[in-house]
C-alpha cells in the first residue's frame, strides 16, 4: 500500500470506517430484530400481558370441565342482607296500595289485566311491539342528550301504544303539542274500558 497513490489509500481507509460503522449498525440492528422477535412470541400466558392483547391467532387451551353446575352450590350460605332479630323489631308498618295516593288513583288501571281477558299478564306484546324502534334507534347511534334520549323513549312509546289501540298518531301528537302550549291536561294513552 505504499506505493499506491495517497488518493487511492484516502478512499480505503474512508471505505474502512464506513465498513466498521456499518458492522456496528448491523450488530446494533441484530439484537433489535432479536428483542422484537422474543417479543412476538409473547402472550398472556408466558409473559404479563393481558389477555385481551394476544390476538385471535392465540389459542388457549380448554382446561378440564368442573363437574359443578353452575350457580351457587349445595351448601353455600349464599349472600342475603342480614335480617333483623324478632327481639329488635319495635313495630311493624304494613303498606297498602289504599295510602299511596299515586296507586290508588292508578289502581283500576293497574288490575285491568284481571277484568279484561284480551290484556295479557306480560309484557311479551310490548316487548315484541318496541323491538323496531330500539333497532332504528340503535343503528342511528343513539342521541347526544338525557332529554334527547327520554323524548326518543315517549315519542315511540307513544308512537307504538297508539298503533296498537288503533288510534291515530299525528292528532294524538297535535293534542299533546297543544296542551303542552297552553299548560292542560294532556291526551291519556290509556285505552277507554267499559
Amino acid at each position: 500500500m505504499d506505493e499506491w497513490p495517497v488518493e487511492a489509500v484516502e478512499r480505503v481507509r474512508a471505505l474502512e470506517a464506513e465498513n466498521a460503522e456499518l458492522r456496528g449498525q448491523l450488530l446494533t440492528q441484530g439484537a433489535q430484530i432479536a428483542a422484537l422477535q422474543e417479543r412476538l412470541g409473547l402472550t398472556s400466558m408466558n409473559s404479563s400481558k393481558p389477555p385481551a392483547n394476544d390476538g385471535p391467532q392465540v389459542k388457549r387451551p380448554r382446561g378440564r370441565p368442573s363437574k359443578r353446575r353452575r350457580g351457587g352450590q349445595p351448601g353455600h350460605a349464599g349472600h342475603k342482607p342480614a335480617m333483623v332479630a324478632p327481639a329488635e323489631v319495635d313495630r311493624i308498618v304494613a303498606l297498602r296500595p289504599c295510602q299511596c295516593v299515586a296507586l290508588r288513583d292508578c289502581a283500576p288501571t293497574l288490575w285491568a289485566l284481571l277484568l279484561d281477558p284480551q290484556i295479557e299478564a306480560t309484557n311479551n306484546v310490548a316487548e315484541r311491539r318496541l323491538r323496531c324502534p330500539v333497532i332504528k334507534r340503535k343503528l342511528s347511534f343513539g342521541t347526544q342528550s338525557n332529554r334527547g334520549s327520554r323524548y326518543i323513549e315517549r315519542a315511540y312509546s307513544a308512537d307504538v301504544t297508539l298503533r296498537e289501540q288503533r288510534r291515530p298518531v299525528l292528532p294524538f301528537l297535535a293534542d299533546a303539542l297543544y296542551a303542552h302550549l297552553v299548560q292542560a291536561e294532556p291526551p291519556s294513552l290509556l285505552p277507554a274500558f267499559g
